[in-house]
């Protein structure tokens, strides 16, 4: 979280002074403590808000709250996307359908699919006792992710899709599903297919990368 804050703070420095003026408490530019605190604390709040929001967005039809043990079926990866975006905007800032889904690229597709997967896996395998977030799990995986070459994180990247789509065909409603299924590709089905597709190339990997999402 604190990574986030700072980024928030930074960008609150960077405004205009006719935006710190309107929309800062008074102090805050001459450097009281009282002022910069109430800022710190608006933007912890407000991150902690996001972080929950987004958390409940990607549970949708998953999470299994009191009173609410019949919902729909998981939605697939395309309608998640839309549940998030209608979710984080505002009435006034609602797109149209055309340029939400212009968005919709292979990359962003990998990312929400990855974001599912591991909150997902957090919501129904986090051992007793343990208080880490869905967040710190994700940084953990995207730091080991940084430091595999290209192929590989298509190869990966191939596996996500493949499995995510299986999992969450938009059809599905999550009692009727293995939780056991819901993690990410395994090293072992990694390497496997990334030593099949080295042989073919990286167009090949591309090639089969956007099949495998061009329905999501």
């Amino acid at each position: 979280m604190a990574d986030e804050r700072n980024l928030l703070q930074q960008w609150v420095a960077s405004q205009s002074t006719a935006f710190k003026t309107k929309y800062l408490p008074l102090g805050y530019e001459e450097g009281d403590v009282e002022a910069i605190l109430s800022v710190i604390g608006f933007l912890r709040n407000l991150v902690k808000h996001e972080r929950t929001l987004i958390h409940n967005l990607l549970l949708t039809n998953i999470k299994r709250e009191h009173g609410r043990e019949h919902v729909g079926a998981v939605p697939k990866l395309s309608d998640l996307y839309l549940v998030i975006e209608w979710g984080l905007r505002t009435r006034d800032s609602m797109g149209l359908m055309e340029a939400t889904q212009r968005l919709w690229t292979t990359n962003l597709k990998i990312r929400v699919a990855l974001l599912r997967m591991l909150t997902a896996h957090h919501y129904f395998h986090r051992p007793p006792g343990d208080t880490s977030s869905q967040w710190d799990l994700i940084d953990d995986h995207l730091e080991i992710i940084r430091t595999w070459g290209l192929l590989q994180k298509q190869v990966f990247a191939v596996l996500l899709a493949l499995r995510d789509r299986h999992l969450f065909n938009g059809r599905a409603m999550i009692k009727d599903l293995d939780t056991q299924n819901i993690r990410l590709p395994t090293e072992e089905e990694v390497e496997d297919l990334h030593g099949s597709m080295a042989r073919q190339g990286k167009g090949a990997v591309n090639q089969l990368l956007h099949a495998e999402t061009a329905g999501s």
